[in-house]
């Protein structure tokens, strides 16, 4: 049985990151094999993006530990926004 305290945590998790998460393409690219820069849909009002990895010193951010800089094609961004609206 889930307890207040263990649902209070998992509000503040992202949808993605808790089990039996179901990812729904909003937008993708046709790069010719299944590894390509797609935006998903993992929940209400939170998404996921997989892109190419940005180095985080070569872009001069400082990231902190479990999150990564990735890069899209601007066009996927403005997709995935008009699906969402």
């Amino acid at each position: 049985m889930t307890n207040t305290t263990d649902r209070a945590i998992d509000a503040l998790v992202p949808a993605a990151t808790q089990p039996h998460t179901q990812l729904r393409v909003l937008a993708a690219t046709a790069c010719g094999s299944s590894s390509c820069p797609t935006v998903y849909e993992s929940g209400p009002g939170t998404v996921v993006v997989q892109g190419y990895i940005v180095p985080a010193a070569s872009a001069g951010i400082d990231v902190p530990e479990g999150e990564m800089l990735v890069e899209i094609p601007t066009h996927l961004m403005i997709e995935a926004l008009e699906k969402m609206s």
